[in-house]
């Protein structure tokens, strides 16, 4: 099943680590804002080891997308949360650069898991991953991917979540979907 789950995402959104890392190199010399890079992963080494080569390549800093769905029934809750804690530790000691940790919504106390990763060191949260969730095309019989990157709707658990985080941690609050007119963004700032 694994070799299969590679083709969840269409080939366009697919490329390798050095063409990712040329390309933060490449918008670094072309711009002079900051360039945040964000990768999925799911490993600690993996992770540790990218986060180094991205901010080597100049990122200003760095959204670690923790790509990461437990699928295991023995595995409990408090593990998968600590996978996390120990991934962005890993990070913020192998880089100085700011790191936010961009989030799943399945913790069993989102509240307490931010609470954790703030405790921890990150620098921001991002609300909320999205997981490619593949359809099946029953015409063909086969999984084909199904990318929905965002819809007006989908803004209203961030804001939720923000409102609900706003003052009791330290790290910044970020939205990453359902944002699509101007009157979204004034909304997401509304606690600053």
């Amino acid at each position: 099943m694994q070799s299969l789950s590679l083709t969840f995402l269409p080939s366009e959104f697919r490329t390798g680590p050095e063409a990712y890392l040329n390309h933060i190199r490449k918008a670094k010399e072309a711009v002079d804002i900051p360039i945040i890079a964000s990768l999925n992963g799911a490993t600690l080494g993996g992770w540790t080891e990218h986060a180094k080569q991205i901010a080597q390549a100049g990122a200003d800093a760095i959204e670690c997308n923790i790509y990461f769905i437990p699928t295991n029934t023995d595995v409990p809750g408090f593990e998968v949360e600590q996978t996390y804690i120990d991934i962005l530790r890993a990070i913020k000691i192998a880089v100085h650069i700011p790191v936010a940790v961009e989030l799943s919504l399945f913790f069993s106390n989102m509240a307490n898991m931010a609470k954790h990763l703030d405790q921890t060191g990150a620098n921001g949260l991002v609300l909320f991953n999205r997981f490619h969730q593949p359809d099946i095309d029953l015409e063909e019989l086969e999984l084909k991917p199904n990318i929905l990157l965002s819809t007006p709707q989908a803004l209203r658990l961030p804001l939720t979540w923000i409102g609900i985080l706003y003052g009791r941690v330290k790290a910044n609050l970020a939205a990453t979907s359902g944002i699509h007119r101007a009157e979204d963004v004034i909304k997401t700032d509304f606690f600053e």
